[in-house]
């Protein structure tokens, strides 16, 4: 039976702010790539998954911006973008509340002001990939994939107040948010991988540690959330292993491999 393993980046596999994932993580996906299918599924963008490093070539394959962006051998098979006229809702909004926002194409990010949150939620980056608009003046012409806000949570829902039935916001905490289009989803884009792929004979996991994670928890054969992630998505889990900082990465994916999950 063939195994895909569906992997979040951020509190899964990479700690805030590092340089890139651990010796430790890197060494146990090379191991496994030839024996378990390995995919990304995140809510960063094509920009700031710079933090897998060298990493990256163990990947079949990219769920990126919540589902928005479906990547499998090098090509885009999916690809979900804002309309112009939730844009215009979207940015209206954020300026009536001055919000600090970001939207996101393929492979760059366009802020409305740069600050220290936006660039440590962003670091590291692909060089030259986040630019600062200095106001709202986004090009609504560009194929924008999903936003980030940049604020505090007080701030954040009174944005999404404003915002009834045309977006979800996946938020991080006490700052900043992920916010897609409803009814996009991790598990929305790894259908999309899915319907693309031969399903004879195989068995989903995911692994990862927050909201925007439970969607796909709910959709694979078996959902493993880190010790450290959030209570509703351990909740939403079949197994909980240890934290990242207890090797916890690794002790799923030897699950994963010797058959026990």
């Amino acid at each position: 039976m063939k195994k895909l393993v569906f992997i979040d980046i951020d509190g899964t596999v990479y700690k805030a702010h590092e340089d890139s994932i651990s010796e430790s993580i890197k060494q146990k996906l090379k191991d496994v790539k030839d024996d378990i299918d390995l995919f990304i599924s995140t809510g960063r963008g094509g920009m700031v998954i710079t933090c897998l490093r060298e990493a990256k070539e163990y990947f079949k394959g990219f769920v990126l911006s919540n589902g928005s962006i479906v990547i499998y051998n090098n090509q885009i098979i999916s690809k979900k973008v804002v309309e112009k006229a939730d844009l215009i809702k979207f940015i209206e909004a954020a300026k009536e509340l001055g919000c600090v926002v970001g939207l996101l194409t393929l492979d760059k990010v366009y802020v409305s002001h740069m600050n220290d949150l936006v660039d440590y939620a962003l670091t590291p980056r692909d060089e030259n990939s986040v630019i600062d608009i200095n106001g709202y003046d986004f090009n609504l012409e560009q194929e924008y994939c999903m936003a980030w806000s940049f604020d505090d949570l007080e701030l954040i829902n009174k944005l999404e107040e404003r915002l009834p039935d045309t977006f979800t916001f996946f938020k991080w905490g006490k700052t900043g948010a992920d916010i897609v289009l409803d009814g996009i989803t991790k598990a929305k884009g790894i259908l999309e991988l899915l319907n693309h792929l031969d399903t004879t004979n195989i068995k989903t996991y995911a692994i990862g540690d927050s909201g925007n994670d439970i969607p796909m928890f709910k959709l694979v054969d078996v959902s493993i959330c880190m010790g450290n992630g959030t209570e509703a998505a351990k909740e939403a889990a079949t197994y909980i292993t240890k934290d990242l900082n207890d090797f916890g990465f690794e002790e799923a994916i030897d699950n994963i491999v010797k058959g026990v999950w």
